[in-house]
This record gives structure tokens, C-alpha cells and sequence, in this order.
């Protein structure tokens, strides 16, 4: 660089690139100008006649702290981590430009933090109190997060829970299990568990993992599958809870999701779980040994359905089931815990059938045992209005 007025000042260093790659997005051209940082005016001698002068070392170049942690990397290529009450963050594709003037300060009314999940372009930092949500965007003078305090007193219970997919970041508090997406946060186990009944799972001994478009669980009380149905909002009419009988397997365990299938490690065996390919109730066994072809593992299958004007009466039913199924389909009315039996069939075809008379309450639920593959399960007010779909 040479200075016409022959003065030494200093430069400012920008890069331009068309098209420059940020994780999964392109900046446009007219975006691409982004300051690298600044240098002292000082000669510069090509003594080996390279094509370029190598890369100065400039004040945005930077080590991540010593104690980072929940270290992830967001859809625009950002790496963001926890350090203390901070939140760090870089330059797009460079993961040395930590920098203490790139980081938010989680202020202590917020609460403590514990963990940093992201999804996407949203992150989610999961105090003891708040949950504090960023929104991260990208500008001509870098990284720019957008806070959003989400008011609800929803601490962490478990670290073992935390999960990002489908439409957001799932985890497991002391009000029961909340799913943040955007700047939302809803409790959707709330259909079928209230607070207290939510406490008697244990959660802080929850792990669980995102799986498709469903969340899979377990306590050390029990185990369960949240189908997330068409929305991020608990009574959108067709969420599921779907009960499994996991042995307590993977409590304590650490849990993953990959090519489909749902990983948990515990005891020097790695189990795995296909909802997809597997048939039901052969989750259990470890991926070290051969499928098992004994009895499968018992089920329920719970829809979160709610009564709008509150006098439906159910009074038939149809189970959705792949040929060669044979289940026994069960009907409660009552609490949960201890379910008053109403009606019992066995089916073996995907035909209505009328159940006794009894209207649904907010406790009552279906359950299915046997061998086979269940889809769903369809509850009707009259047997010719199933039999008319």
C-alpha cells in the first residue's frame, strides 16, 4: 500500500467477495464488504516474489476464552459458546475471530446460564430462571444478534434434555417440557400432565432427543414420544403422546440423533431406536446384539384431543395399523396413574367398530399392546361418520 500525501498513519482492511459463503447462506455482492480489522502503515518488501502478501495479523483474530462451552455453529456459519454469564460469537467461517467485542452479557436477573442450544438462526441461552433468545443476522459491519427476553419462569431441569430440531430447541423444565421456537415458548406436555403431575416424572433426570418430528424421553419414572403434529403449539389438535416401555435403559445415558435413527449410549452398550424401520416395541434392543424376535414391548398411544363445546361423546373407533397387525385396543376413562378400564378389542384390520358409550375427559386414554406397526388412532362420535371418511 502507498500513500500519495506520504504520511503513516494506518489502514483499514476490508474484504469484498462476491458471493462470499457464510454456513448455508450467500451473501449477496452489495453485502460483501466486511471490515477484517485495521494495521499500522508499515513498509512491505516481496522478497520471494509471491503473488500476494501474506495475511496481516489484525486486532479481530482471536482465542475463545479458556472456559467455553456449549460451543456450536449457527446456519450463517457463526460459532457462539457460553463463557460465565457471556455469550461469545464470531466472523462468519472463521473460527478465530473471538473477540471481546463480540459477546452479550447474560445479566443476573435473567437468571444463571446453563446451557446454549441453537436452530438455525436462533439462539436460545437456558438459565436456572429465563430463557433468553438472539436472533442472529448478518450486516456489513458483522454479526448482529436481535434479543428477545421470553417472560416465563421456565428453568432448566435437566442438561441431558436439551435437544434443536424440527421447529426449535426442546428441553425439559420444572413446569414440564417446553419447545422454543422463535421468540415463543410453549409448554406441550401441558395436555396431559399438569405441574405436579409433570414433578412425579422426575425431570431432572429426563434425557431425550429429537427424532423426526417427534421428542423421545425418559425419566427414571417413565418414558415417552411427543409427536409434534402440524404446529409448535400444544393444543393444535393433533400433538400425541405416545408411552414406551424403555426399562430405564437410558437414564443417566447421553442421547443423539443421526441418519434416522436415535442413538443413546449407557454401560458400554450403544442402543439404538428407528421409529421408521423398526417394529414397535423392539427399541430396546442394543445395536451390539441381533434383533430380537420375541414378543414386542408394550405401548399406549394417548391423542391430545380437546373438547371444544364440551358434550362429545365417543362412541367408535378405528385403528390405522400395516397388514399383519394383530393389537388389543383398550379404552380408559380416569387418572393416568390409575386408568378405569371402559372398553377392550382385539383388531386385526383397520375397520371401525363401535366402543362403549363414555365421554371423554382430559385424563382418559387409548392403549395398544401386541406385535405390529400402529399409524393412528381415530375417534369418532358415531361409527357411520368413521365409516363415511
Amino acid at each position: 500500500l502507498s500513500n500519495p500525501h506520504g504520511c503513516a498513519a494506518g489502514y483499514r482492511i476490508y474484504r469484498a467477495e462476491s458471493g462470499i459463503k457464510t454456513g448455508a447462506l450467500d451473501t449477496p455482492a452489495n453485502n460483501a464488504w466486511m471490515r477484517v480489522g485495521e494495521s499500522s502503515a508499515s513498509p512491505f518488501r516481496d522478497e520471494f516474489r509471491d503473488c500476494e502478501p501474506a495475511t496481516p495479523l489484525l486486532h479481530e483474530h482471536g482465542c475463545p476464552p479458556d472456559d467455553l462451552h456449549h460451543l456450536h455453529i449457527t446456519e450463517s456459519g457463526v460459532m457462539v459458546g457460553l463463557s460465565g454469564n457471556e455469550l461469545w460469537y464470531t466472523l462468519p467461517g472463521d473460527p478465530m475471530t473471538w473477540s471481546r467485542n463480540r459477546r452479550r452479557m447474560i445479566r443476573a436477573e435473567w437468571g444463571k446460564p446453563l446451557a446454549l442450544s441453537v436452530h438455525k438462526d436462533d439462539l436460545y441461552v437456558l438459565t436456572d430462571h429465563l430463557p433468553v433468545h438472539y436472533r442472529l443476522g448478518l450486516s456489513d459491519a458483522g454479526p448482529q444478534l436481535q434479543r428477545n427476553l421470553i417472560p416465563k419462569h421456565l428453568p432448566m431441569a435437566s442438561l441431558t434434555s436439551v435437544s434443536s430440531g424440527y421447529q426449535g430447541v426442546v428441553y425439559a423444565s420444572d413446569s414440564g417440557l417446553v419447545l422454543l421456537s422463535g421468540g415463543q415458548a410453549q409448554v406441550i406436555s401441558s395436555p396431559w400432565f399438569n405441574r405436579d403431575q409433570w414433578r412425579r416424572l422426575d425431570p431432572a433426570s429426563i434425557v431425550g432427543a429429537v427424532h423426526d418430528e417427534a421428542y423421545v424421553m425418559a425419566s427414571s419414572v417413565d418414558a415417552f414420544l411427543f409427536e409434534f403434529g402440524d404446529g409448535v403449539f400444544a393444543d393444535n389438535g393433533n400433538t400425541n403422546l405416545i408411552g414406551l416401555e424403555l426399562g430405564g435403559r437410558i437414564v443417566g445415558a447421553d442421547a443423539m440423533y443421526s441418519g434416522d435413527a436415535l442413538y443413546w449410549a449407557k454401560d458400554g452398550v450403544v442402543y439404538r431406536w428407528d421409529w421408521e424401520a423398526m417394529p414397535v416395541g423392539n427399541h430396546k434392543d442394543p445395536e451390539v446384539q441381533p434383533e430380537a424376535a420375541g414378543e414386542c414391548c408394550p405401548f399406549f398411544y394417548r391423542p391430545a384431543i380437546e373438547d371444544k363445546n364440551g358434550s362429545a361423546t365417543y362412541t367408535a373407533a378405528e385403528v390405522h395399523m400395516r397388514p399383519g397387525s394383530e393389537v388389543t385396543f383398550r379404552y380408559y376413562d380416569g387418572d393416568c396413574r390409575e386408568p378405569v378400564l371402559v372398553d377392550e378389542e382385539v383388531r386385526t384390520d383397520c375397520e371401525p367398530f363401535r366402543l362403549t358409550d363414555c365421554r371423554r375427559t382430559e385424563d382418559s386414554r387409548i392403549e395398544i399392546t401386541g406385535c405390529g406397526m400402529v399409524d393412528s388412532v381415530t375417534l369418532g362420535t358415531s361409527l357411520q361418520a368413521l365409516r363415511l371418511r
